[in-house]
Formats: C-alpha cells, structure tokens, sequence
C-alpha cells in the first residue's frame, strides 16, 4: 500500500483529476443502466472519487478500503455514503450488492493467482445472481513500454507537493516497480515520504480462467471508457473487463469440463522417490533390476536439492510429503531429509520394507512424528520371503515393526502400519496376516492388489480362498484396523470381474461402464529419483522392468523436471493442463487401460456423488481442494 493513503489529503491533491473521474464514471453509469444496478461497491475506493459520483445518478453507493485513515477522509467529504474497512481478498458485507467497481487500477496490487481468487471469490459472494463485477486494468500493453520517469506539482490548502515518479520493469513476471518520492510543504515545514509500489500485469485469459473458477462469466472486454473499442483495437489503451455473477450451481461432471480445473492451488500430497536403489527382489516388482540393467537410473536428487524442492512444495500448499523409493531407507542422508521436511511443516509418510530400521531411524521417526508403513505380504516367513525374494526378510521386517510400535508408542507420536500386497502366493493367508498385525499393536493394516500386468495378480483359483479370508477377518474382531481395497470386496462378493483383476486392471469395467473425473491431478503429484514430475504412477506401470518400451511410456507422461524449472510452473504448465483436461472424464480406452489398474475410482465416485448438489464452482473447488481423500493414502478404503 501507497504510504501516501496514511495522509488522504496529500493524496487527495495529488491524485484528484476530475476530468478523467468524470470519463470514466460516465462508463461506469452507462453499464450499470444496462444491468439495472442500484446498490453499488466501490472497492479500494481510496478517497470515494467514484462512489460519490455514482451516487449522484440515483445509485446507493458504499466504499471497501483497508485504510481507515482513508476511509475517515471519504466519510468526511459524503456523508450518505457507507463504507467498510477490509482487504479487498477477504471481505463479508452485510447484504448483497448488484455491482461491484474496481477502479485506479487497484487490481494490479494482486501479484497472484491465489490473491486474485481470493478477490474474485469475496466479490462473488457480495453479489447477488447476475450481479456484475467491473475491473479496470492497465492494457496489456503499457506494461510493454519502456520505463518513465515523471514529475508534476500540485497545490492547494495551504499546502505545495512536488512529486517524483519513476518505473522498473520486471518484463518476465510482468510486475512494474513505482518509485515516489513527495516532497510536502506546509505552513512552513517540510516532510517527504518515500514509496514503493508493485503492479502485476494481468493477461485478459488469466482473469477468465479466474473468473470462472469463482462462479462468474465474463460478459464484456473493453479497450477504453467507450464500449466500441475491443481489446485487440488498435486504440485500446485500457483493458475494463465486465463480469457476470453465475446462479451459483453447476454439476461437477460440468465443472471439470471447464476451463475452471486447472490445479491453481498446490498438491495435498506429493510422492516423492528418493532412489531407485533397493535391497529387495520382489516378485511383484522389477524396480529391484532397474540399476542393474540401467545403471544410469543409479542418480538420485542430493540433499541440497531435496530441500529445495520440499521447500517449493511448501510454498504452493503440499501439506504431505509421501517418500518412497526404492527402498528410502536405502538413503545414508534419509535423517537429514526427515529433518528438513519436518522443517517446513509438513506432514510425513514413508513405505519401507523395514529390513534397515535401526534405533538411530526409529528415532528421527518418532520425533518428526512420521507415519511409518511397512511392506509385509506373509505371517511367516515361507510366505514374505518368496514374494520378497530375499531370504530372512521377515524376520528383519518383524523386528523393525516392533522397535517402531514401541518407541512410537511409549512417545505417543506417529502412526504405524502395514502394507500387504495380495496375490496367489498369500491369498489364503490374509487372516493370519491381519492376526500377525494385530499382535505386533501397529495402527492398520491395509490388504491391496496388485497393479500393472505383474505376474503376481490375482488369479481364478485365488479368489475362493480370498473370500473365505475376508469373511474370516469380518467375523473377527481385531483391535488393529483392517482396510482393504474396496476393489477386493468387489472381488469377493462377485460384482467385479475376476479376469480384470488377472490382467491387473481392476478398475477397468468400473471406469469403462461409469466414466468419471481423475481428481488425483488435483490433489497429487508424483517425483522420481531424479526430479522428473508425473500426473501418477498409475500413467507408466512403474512396477514394470526398465526398458525400452517401458522408457517411451514414462517420457510420454512426464510432465517436467524440478532441477530445471519450479515446481509450481510445472503444476500448472500446458501438459498438466492437458492431462487433467483428457481425464474429465476418465476415457478407459484413450487411457491406454492405465486407469484401470487405478485404486482411487470408488473414491472418485464418492466425491462426485458428494459434490452433486446445489454448489456453486468456486465451493466445489475448495472441497476437492481441501478433502483429505483420494490421495495416495486410499482414504476411501473400506474397513473390514
């Protein structure tokens, strides 16, 4: 904010052209006749140059600042006009207007997207349906220029103010620096008051994307104060664009149709793979072969980089960071990168195979209060080493669950838990699995399927023995919590097709039958060892062996680097954009079937059915935003 605002009648003197205020109220009363507006906002009103000239056309006309030493100059000046102290992006008045003004290019004071929503959603809900939302903007074009310097005069009441001017252009960003200088004389004494001023240009497309996230259309663009003259006119010198509040409802189907989803707010969570190093050979997976085979898949992100990135992620509102690998604890640095992310205030998960849990591990997990997940697919050792492919790794996995449970225990902090990947080797076995779970005094245990077209699916024969397991398990009251796949319950009570599942595609005729919208490309975001940002690892099969075929299918998906541009620009560059555009809805057969193997449809379905009311956008997007479901983390499972 100007310093100046704090001296409303140094401002005043400065600022005051009344030819110009007369042009463009002119314009502004000649749109509110053509909506049959009456009660007016005038917001960032300053000293209510506008609101008072409206007011004289019949309109009852209120004024929003944040100053209120403005606000007491304006009072001063009309009696009859009301105002409201407030910040323009977050405001609440006390009934519904019919339009809103914002004037002196004030708009220019949001520097980004979420300032600017804020703004939009604050007038949205003051104005009543079809209301409109009147924004002037410097053109486009003017932000081009070469900078100025200027210095003018001006006196009156006593007083003399010399006042100096000059711009810097930061062309990139499209912010304009205004340097002021005022020297103020008066009744013999001299004061000067220094400022700086920031401006953001905006485009005339990020305020209809904007726009319409917030529950408005845009209904006119103007080049000046006259109606005639369009934004691509070669006599455009401003940029006025006209809104027009939405009855405030729309389905989500509708809304994910437009161009309002378009990932403006950050990732809830974000997986990030700290190595492709691990120490296992499961049959599940061939992520274990990658380095031997490709040894160049051996780089990984260094700390350094890592906590750049954690740091980004916490400034465009991640709140967890998922790490997973590999195996992560493969990591000699893995407490320094606990630390750093506890640091920035965001939640931890981590998936291991426990077989490197040491005291010192235990320890930084606890005291950053991680969840801790293990990969545990047998109740003895038979069973979990086959499918791990490494002899005495379920003894190893025992004891690391067991010193976790106990230090997170007697410390109150973090929950534990176990993963358990279903397939033909331990379909008969998930009740003793779950009994094992319950024993050790973990948090939950969760029973999945495997994905991708991995010979360890589950098969005909498989699936009698799982419907027992289940019943068993439900007819059991365990105090661990036990949560499976709402895809296996499918499976077991017959209305999922069993050959879907044998070609790892379980979700394949949910998906193909009632198509619905990925909200994973909202609400979550995949990083790989070496910075490259997927959609999800659902998109390239990521338990499928390295090679070449399988490469193009990763490149294919990838959506940018974080070692080479911010994650932010990546989050909402054209390719994202795209894929959640191809994903509104879910098409199964333009998908590749990659959606198929997707455990999240059912939560998908349910935020839908959720979200299918009378809503408007801009409640919707907040509520997709803001659910703690669909992420990673299957909150939408089913416990048995």
């Amino acid at each position: 904010m100007n310093e100046l605002h704090n001296y409303p009648k140094y401002y005043d003197l400065c600022y005051n052209r009344p030819q110009k205020i007369d042009v463009e109220c002119a314009f502004i009363k000649d749109i509110l006749k053509d909506f049959g507006s009456k009660r007016v906002l005038d917001i960032c009103c300053g000293p209510a140059y506008h609101a008072i000239n409206i007011s004289k056309n019949g309109c009852e006309t209120w004024g929003l600042d944040i100053n209120s030493r403005m606000i007491e100059y304006a009072k001063a000046k009309n009696k009859k006009i009301k105002f409201i102290k407030a910040d323009m992006t977050n405001f609440t008045v006390p009934f519904k207007f019919d339009a809103c003004i914002n004037t002196f290019y004030s708009f220019g004071y949001l520097l980004t997207e979420k300032d600017a929503l804020a703004n939009l959603k604050s007038v949205r809900a003051c104005l009543k349906d079809g209301g409109i939302y009147l924004i002037f903007l410097k053109h486009i074009k003017d932000y081009l220029k070469k900078p100025k310097t200027s210095s003018w005069k001006v006196e009156g009441h006593d007083v003399k103010i010399t006042v100096k001017e000059s711009e810097h252009r930061d062309p990139k960003n499209r912010l304009v620096r205004f340097d002021e200088s005022y020297n103020i004389f008066e009744n013999g004494h001299v004061r000067k008051i220094n400022n700086s001023d920031v401006k953001r240009a905006w485009t005339v497309e990020e305020i209809r994307k904007l726009a319409q996230m917030s529950g408005f259309k845009v209904v006119g663009e103007y080049g000046d104060f006259n109606k005639s003259v369009r934004l691509n006119d070669k006599r455009a010198k401003e940029m006025i664009i006209l809104l027009s509040a939405t009855n405030g409802t729309q389905r989500v189907s509708e809304l994910f149709n437009s161009r309002n989803a378009l990932g403006i707010w950050g990732p809830h969570t974000v997986e990030v793979e700290i190595t492709n190093r691990c120490n296992m050979h499961c049959r599940m997976c061939k992520r274990w072969e990658w380095i031997k085979d490709n040894p160049k898949l051996s780089k990984e992100m260094n700390l350094s980089q890592l906590q750049k990135l954690f740091s980004e992620l916490k400034k465009v509102g991640t709140k967890r960071i998922l790490l997973s690998g590999g195996e992560p604890l493969m990591r000699s640095d893995f407490p320094e990168i606990i630390k750093n992310i506890k640091s920035n205030k965001m939640e931890i998960t981590i998936v291991t195979n426990g077989t490197l849990m040491d005291n010192k591990i235990v320890d930084v997990l606890t005291n950053a209060n991680v969840e801790t997940i293990f990969s545990l697919d047998g109740s003895k050792a038979e069973i979990h080493d086959l499918s791990r492919g490494v002899k005495g790794t379920w003894q190893r996995t025992i004891e690391g669950i067991k010193k976790v449970v106990a230090t997170k225990k007697k410390a109150r902090m973090g929950k534990v838990g176990i993963n358990c990947t279903i397939q033909d080797l331990n379909a008969s076995d998930i009740y003793n699995i779950a009994e094992v779970a319950d024993n050790l005094g973990v948090d939950f245990i969760r029973f999945g399927i495997t994905h991708g077209q991995s010979r360890t699916s589950v098969s005909y024969r498989a699936v009698e023995k799982l419907r027992k397991a289940v019943e068993k398990i439900r007819n059991k009251r365990f105090h661990v919590k036990v949560i499976v796949s709402p895809y296996l319950i499918g499976l077991v009570n017959g209305t999922l097709s069993v050959k879907y599942f044998k070609r790892g595609l379980p979700a394949y005729e949910l998906f193909k039958n009632d198509p619905v919208t990925c909200l994973l490309c909202y609400q979550c975001s995949l990083i790989d060892a070496v910075g490259d940002v997927y959609p999800c690892s659902y998109s390239y099969f990521d338990n499928q062996p390295f090679n070449k075929l399988y490469n193009v299918k990763r490149r294919q998906n990838r959506i940018g680097n974080v070692l080479k541009e911010p994650f932010s620009k990546i989050w909402t560059n054209t390719k994202y954009a795209r894929f959640r555009k191809n994903h509104n809805p879910v098409n199964i057969e333009k998908s590749a079937n990659y959606c198929g193997q997707c455990e999240h449809y059912l939560g998908f379905k349910t935020i839908e059915n959720h979200l299918n009311d009378k809503r408007s956008q801009d409640e919707m997007m907040c509520a997709i935003r803001d659910m703690k479901t669909c992420t990673w983390l299957n909150e939408f499972e089913t416990e048995l």
